[in-house]
This record gives C-alpha cells, sequence and structure tokens, in this order.
C-alpha cells in the first residue's frame, strides 16, 4: 500500500514554495484637496506618506507641484493621492503641457488627452495585479489666468472632469467633503482668502481622525496667474486656534443638551467670551491678501517660478535647469 510505513524512513517535509508578492510601494493614504474661490483656487494637502502595509514608515514631504509664469499672468498647481511615483509622474507631466500650451483654450483639451494617454500607458496594464497591489493615481490641478476666471479640475481614473466649488481625495475624502459641503460659503462669496483658512480647517481636521492622514499641512492659493503659500507659522497659529475650537465645540454640545450648570447667565458669558478670543486670535494673523506687503504668512515654498530658469523644490533642495 502506497504511503509511509514505519520500516521506511519518514520522508523529509519539504515546505510549500511562497508565493511571489511586489514590495510594498509607497502610497500617499493621505487628504488632498481643492477649492474654487470667487478670485482663485485653493489647492491643500497634508504631508504624510507611508509604505503599503501595516506598520510601515510614515514620511513627510511635499505634495503639491506649483509651477508660475510671472511675465505670463498664469499659474498652475496640481495634488493629489494614491500611488506617489504615478502621482508625481502624472502631475509633472500635466506641468510641463501647461508651460508648452499657453492658449487658456486649449489647455484644458491637453490634460484630458494627458490623462488618458497616462492611464492607458501606465495603470490600465497592471489590471491584473490584486486590488491592493493596483496602482492608483487621483490628481487635482487648479489653473488661474490674469484676467479670466479660475479652473479647478480632478480625474476619476482616465476622465478629467470641471469641478464646481470642490473636491478632495484619497483616505480623508468622504470626512473633507462633508466638512467642505458644510463650512465653504456660495461660491459667490467665497474668497479666496475665506477659502484658504477654510482648507486648513479641514485639513486640521482630517488628519485628526483619519487613519493615514497626518503630519503637516500645506496649502497653496493661485490668484491672477499669481501663486503664494500659507507658510508653516500660520499654519500652526491657526491649527493651535482650531486645537482650542475643537474643546470649545464639546463644551457647546453638552451645554446644548442640557448638561446642569450652576450659573447659565456666567456659562453663557464666558463661552461668548471664548468664542470672541478665538476669533480675536485669527483675527491677529496678519491679512491675507495675497501681496508682495504681507510676507510674513504668505511665502513661497520651492515653486517651479518659471521666468529665466526653472526652480524646483526637490526634498528640500533647488534645482535648477534651464527651460
Amino acid at each position: 500500500r502506497a504511503g509511509w510505513h514505519r520500516i521506511c524512513p519518514k520522508p523529509p517535509y519539504i515546505p510549500p514554495k511562497p508565493i511571489p508578492r511586489r514590495l510594498p510601494e509607497r502610497k500617499r493614504m493621505t487628504i488632498a484637496l481643492g477649492i474654487l474661490a470667487r478670485e482663485g483656487v485653493v489647492i491643500a494637502a497634508d504631508t504624510q506618506e507611508s509604505w503599503g502595509y501595516m506598520g510601515g514608515a510614515k514620511i513627510s514631504g511635499y505634495k503639491i507641484l506649483t509651477c508660475t509664469l510671472p511675465h505670463q499672468g498664469r499659474a498652475c498647481s496640481a495634488t493629489g493621492a494614491g500611488s506617489a511615483g504615478y502621482i508625481d509622474a502624472l502631475n509633472q507631466e500635466l506641468t510641463d503641457n501647461f508651460i508648452a500650451v499657453e492658449d487658456p483654450e486649449n489647455i484644458e483639451r491637453r490634460f484630458r488627452e494627458k490623462v488618458l494617454k497616462f492611464y492607458n500607458a501606465h495603470v490600465l496594464p497592471n489590471h491584473a495585479l490584486s486590488p491592493m497591489e493596483q496602482p492608483r493615481a487621483d490628481v487635482i490641478v487648479g489653473i488661474t489666468w490674469a484676467g479670466r476666471k479660475p479652473v479647478l479640475l480632478a480625474n476619476e481614473r482616465s476622465t478629467l472632469r470641471r469641478c464646481k466649488q470642490y473636491v478632495a481625495v484619497g483616505a480623508g475624502r468622504e470626512h473633507a467633503s462633508m466638512l467642505l459641503s458644510r463650512l465653504l460659503p456660495p461660491p459667490r462669496e467665497t474668497t479666496a482668502d475665506v477659502a484658504a483658512l477654510i482648507a486648513a480647517y479641514t485639513i486640521f481636521h482630517v488628519k485628526s481622525y483619519i487613519e493615514g492622514c497626518g503630519m503637516g499641512t500645506h496649502v497653496t492659493v493661485l490668484q491672477d496667474g499669481i501663486g503664494k503659500y500659507l507658510s508653516p507659522t500660520a499654519v500652526e497659529r491657526l491649527e493651535g486656534l482650531f486645537t482650542a475650537y475643537l474643546r470649545f465645540d464639546e463644551l457647546a454640545v453638552t451645554y446644548m443638551l442640557g448638561w446642569p450648570v450652576i450659573n447659565e447667565q456666567q456659562t453663557d458669558k464666558t463661552m461668548i467670551d471664548y468664542l470672541k478670543s478665538l476669533r480675536k486670535g485669527t483675527l491677529g494673523l496678519p491679512h491675507l491678501a495675497l501681496t508682495a506687503g504681507e510676507p510674513n504668512i504668505w511665502e513661497p515654498p520651492g515653486f517651479a517660478i518659471l521666468n529665466q530658469s526653472c526652480f524646483v523644490q526637490v526634498a528640500g533642495e533647488a534645482v535648477t535647469g534651464a527651460i
């Protein structure tokens, strides 16, 4: 009878061959968003990147690529979520095309062609991989020209669309969309300054509650072909005010639900004074107008400022190249 018998030595155990798997890729389990303001576009994102497995390393880096052409009065900013290398490659292609195409009537058509071509060439061939291994590149692009209405674009796989007021991508997409739908004024009343503050608050809130989002916050504002950046100092001060407001929000809810208090009039005054102090702290920040006279809160983060040469911020170092 076939099989193992006591008179024969036991066959050695041969372990099964391990299933080959791809090395984990660096993914942007992130939050990135765009807001279309009355006179400009706001692009914002957190800075955390992580490897695609539990317990993977986390790093902080720039996720917003901005290109300004001051001599032509136009600017473009792009961010995204998904596979980091794919997002960077697609955003760089879109930025290169923005530089090459000067006619604003043709730039959207060129962007749509590039998104479709990129998807067919680099994403679609990997459809046989497992869903966790398939690359993904969700991008958000803001464009402004001097004297023209700003444009906010976003893709869904191989398609590119115009966004009416806001868009969010990444792990915090649903949470950010909920906040933006509640906080943003009507489009005609949404100034670039207000949009920048709401973007900073939304990123802060998502970082606090959504796994995979965190570290720093970058907020870029494009207006009339000019790009400005919310400085790290301003972000830090704003997030301090946001933290204080969240504590007030908890107290307000319990008060509204009838939590007993010793002196209701004194409690009312205390809550109003607390809100006033938060408002005073926000108004105490330097004016958010996009002018060169207010350098304390707006400063360039490493834009691609294209005039005679190209300066691109890469890993904290400026790389210069002729156009």
